[in-house]
């Protein structure tokens, strides 16, 4: 039973033991140690509860699915293994699930639960360990770097201005000769001349001729089309009667067809109707739903049948029409063997 229950619970947080309790998962975050200076990972660790008493009949088909057997047969081997377990713990005051956790008995006779330190088995959670991480206050002091008086210090440069004077030629002969004076504003006026003569030529020119293009592309057309003759009939044709074109109303015959067929489609939609039913026995085998529906015919349930969806079967009983009308029937058959652990299926079709 405590493989069964520990791979249950891989995909559900809580599995029914019927006439013991229920296991329940709960998930615990990570956690941080501040004595062993440890970060402890998640785990899924679990509780137990003596007091459910619903059964949500997966245990039982685990049971089927792994010996083949009836879901009755299922019902009754773990009824059998639940009385052993309750005088295990009479006799000892202790029961331990492999993988799971430990039952015991308190001095005022109630059943505890003590899960596995280790936690629930998670696949998830593999290969999480815990973490060793020392607080900063722990670490030696170091030098903190100043981001901001670093900054400022990188911001300034020794930058020299150059403050040319008009007045100070840049070549200057000191000779008999006629000396030739260049001004400093002078070549700036003549380097800003030459800057704007070729941003002129590279950027304005291919912008013009672009300009040019579109404009001989986008030539409006409809004046000539306004002045051409609707007609054009040339000397030996025969006149041209202009086309026509019908267009379909709502009252065309295509219309009404296409109507017709979306009508026809939506009362087929409206004629499909789910049926409900009462669901006996589920997991089982060839074999055994043909034993079962035999010993049920017997008892005067006739109109049970075996039904099959992908790789499993189930014995149902009934159609009804509404799923009220089917938990009504389950009511009063609730009372026969063979109804007590049934349940309402919906079979769509």
């Amino acid at each position: 039973m405590e493989r069964h229950i520990e791979i249950l619970l891989l995909s559900n947080d809580c599995v029914m033991v019927p006439g013991l309790g229920g296991f329940m998962t709960h998930h615990v975050c990570a956690k941080y140690n501040d004595k062993d200076y440890l970060l402890i990972p998640p785990l899924r660790t679990l509780g137990f509860n003596p007091k459910l008493k619903a059964n949500d009949n997966l245990l039982a088909q685990s049971y089927v699915e792994a010996f083949d057997i009836s879901f009755p047969e299922a019902m009754q081997r773990i009824e059998d293994e639940v009385g052993e377990l309750h005088e295990r713990l009479l006799n000892d005051g202790i029961y331990t699930f492999n993988g799971i956790g430990t039952l015991s008995v308190n001095n005022e006779g109630n059943i505890e639960f003590m899960p596995i330190k280790a936690g629930l088995l998670t696949p998830e959670l593999y290969a999480f360990d815990a973490l060793p991480i020392k607080m900063l206050t722990d670490l030696p002091n170091t030098k903190t770097l100043k981001v901001e008086e670093a900054n400022k210090e990188t911001a300034k440069a020794n930058v020299i201005e150059l403050k040319p004077d008009d007045n100070v030629p840049v070549f200057d002969k000191d000779s008999k000769d006629d000396a030739i004076k260049i001004k400093v504003s002078v070549i700036r006026n003549v380097a800003a001349v030459i800057i704007a003569l070729l941003g002129f030529f590279l950027f304005t020119s291919p912008l013009a001729t672009g300009n040019l293009e579109m404009g001989m592309v986008n030539i409006n057309t409809d004046m000539l089309y306004q002045i051409m003759p609707k007609v054009i009939v040339s000397e030996g044709s025969k006149t041209t009667k202009p086309i026509i074109k019908k267009e379909e109303t709502e009252h065309s015959p295509k219309s009404i067809e296409v109507k017709n067929k979306e009508t026809k489609q939506d009362l087929k939609v409206a004629e499909t109707k789910n049926v409900y039913c009462i669901v006996m026995a589920s997991q089982i085998s060839q074999t055994n739903g043909e034993t079962f529906l035999n010993t049920v015919h017997k008892e005067g349930f006739t109109s049970a049948k075996m039904i099959a969806n992908k790789n499993s079967r189930k014995i149902v009983y009934g159609e009804f029409t509404s799923e009220a009308k089917a938990h009504e029937e389950l009511k009063k058959l609730h009372t026969n063997k063979f109804f007590k652990q049934a349940w309402v299926y919906e079979i769509k079709q």
